[in-house]
């Protein structure tokens, strides 16, 4: 018996490691603090601050926010360390966007847009575009 139990886990200590690293992917993650979101029916513009401090523009179709497999989340949080995003890749490539905002959308980083300006041509994007510095 206690021979049995040792070829069982030498067996698992052999096959476990093989099992874990099948998946190869490298899943590469940056947060970016936000200036201001701007919420508009087709989804959200987001100004935030790259490396440099410099502030940048990306846009974010509310397409990826209302599916349960979409490539956004969004959480409304009542917290000082907001608003802030994390931005994923998958192997060099977009794979997901996590926002964290204010719950309260009368806050001043919340904004919306004006009604003379046409967003149309903006949210129709598969990845957003993401300037690091």
């Amino acid at each position: 018996m206690k021979k049995l139990l040792i070829v069982i886990a030498l067996a698992g200590i052999l096959v476990v490691p093989g099992v874990l690293a099948e998946d190869d992917t490298q899943l590469y993650a940056r947060s970016f603090r936000i200036a201001r979101i701007d919420a508009h029916e087709m989804g959200y513009r987001v100004l935030y601050h790259q490396d440099s401090g410099r502030l940048s523009v990306t846009y974010f179709p509310h397409e990826w926010f209302s599916r349960a497999d979409g490539a956004g989340r969004l959480y409304m949080e009542v917290n000082r360390s907001v608003p802030f995003m994390e931005v994923f890749w998958k192997d060099g490539e977009f794979s997901h966007v996590k926002v964290y905002a204010h719950r309260d959308m009368g806050h001043p980083t919340w904004q919306r847009w004006r009604p003379d300006e046409d967003p149309t041509e903006y949210f129709d994007v598969d990845v957003p575009v993401i300037e690091l510095r």
